[in-house]
């Protein structure tokens, strides 16, 4: 494993055969999640592919060139052209060893998968979960000297660290950006000692031999296990929601707001969630419509307040969804909503 600067890129990327290059930065958590497994991959994969990174913030002119806009992101060349796709974010190892894969013959794939050789590591207590209710609990087990694990197949933070702003956490008196609480969360625990073996793919959980396994290699055990799963988005069950999703259906304002720019959209819900983002997606959006099956709002009064302020917001009651189609949303009175 070797790390470059942009002077070395034609040289050591372009030129040099096939490459993984990691574009990563300082302060950031994805990074360090990412750090071990390249680090292990290159160890399996090393001979038949180089493993190079890039310091992102020293280097922006070329990350530039390149359109790389976040850190970390995966590259992979064969002989200087870009293949297999990027990756980037909360990158799990089986995704980089999908892309390496088919970098090489398959002969050779089955080689390097021989030498992966199962572990084991202990520790007195596993958390499933690295939410705002499994980083509680590690913040709580590491001050008491009880050594902790954290397992989840996303990054620290839970759904919160997806929502726009939240308003009601005790001790915060202005409204703070979802994504800054759980990381300031995950910052805490992580200080106090707790392990973190994130974004990663669970192979198995057995509760009573209180024994998850990672990575379908990585076997992790405890005495204890807390299960802090957390939550998912809730799915409307309408016919055509499933093969719409990420093709016009999001469950995520923040993520996806920035695609709704200068589009007419649809919110389906009455409660919280769905009128504070409402609000979040009216920044983007030139129409906005709430749907909401019962006959008013369930939301807190301040964030009822403001939506029905906001002139681009049209709120419809007592209306059920049917189906989904591409552009619009068919209402239970035959009605459509583009």
């Amino acid at each position: 494993m070797k790390e470059i600067n942009s002077s070395e890129f034609e040289k050591e990327v372009l030129k040099g055969g096939k490459v993984i290059l990691d574009f990563y930065s300082t302060e950031c958590p994805p990074c360090e999640a990412l750090a071990s497994k390249f680090e292990n991959l290159a160890g399996l994969y090393g001979n038949d592919i180089k493993f190079i990174k890039i310091f992102r913030q020293q280097n922006r002119e070329l990350a530039d060139r390149l359109a790389v806009k976040s850190s970390p992101t995966l590259l992979f060349y064969d002989n200087g052209n870009e293949v297999a796709g990027r990756l980037s974010g909360g990158v799990k190892r089986s995704e980089i060893i999908r892309n390496l894969d088919s970098m090489l013959p398959e002969a050779r794939v089955k080689e390097i998968k021989a030498k992966i050789k199962p572990t084991v590591s202990e520790y007195d207590v596993i958390i499933l979960g690295a939410g705002p209710g499994g980083l509680t609990a590690g913040l709580y087990l590491c001050q008491a000297k009880i050594n902790t694990v954290l397992i989840d197949p996303s990054l620290p933070g839970g759904h919160v660290s997806t929502t726009h702003e939240v308003s009601n956490y005790p001790g915060f008196i202005e409204p703070q950006a979802g994504y800054m609480l759980s990381h300031n969360m995950s910052e805490q625990t992580k200080m106090c000692g707790t392990v973190y073996k994130v974004a990663v793919d669970i192979t198995s959980v057995d509760l009573d031999k209180k024994e998850v396994v990672i990575d379908e290699y990585e076997t992790v055990r405890a005495k204890k296990i807390i299960v802090g799963t957390g939550t998912t988005p809730n799915l409307t069950g309408a016919p055509g929601e499933k093969e719409l999703k990420g093709k016009g259906i999001s469950y995520c304002a923040t993520c996806d707001g920035k695609y709704m720019e200068g589009k007419e959209v649809v919110v389906i819900g009455g409660g919280n969630s769905a009128v504070e983002e409402s609000e979040y997606l009216t920044r983007f959006a030139t129409k906005l419509t709430i749907i909401h099956q019962f006959d008013k709002l369930t939301a807190n009064k301040k964030a009822q307040d403001k939506i029905l302020k906001n002139p681009k917001v049209n709120i419809k009651l007592k209306m059920s969804k049917q189906k989904y189609v591409r552009n619009c949303l068919v209402m239970e009175s035959s009605s459509l909503l583009e």
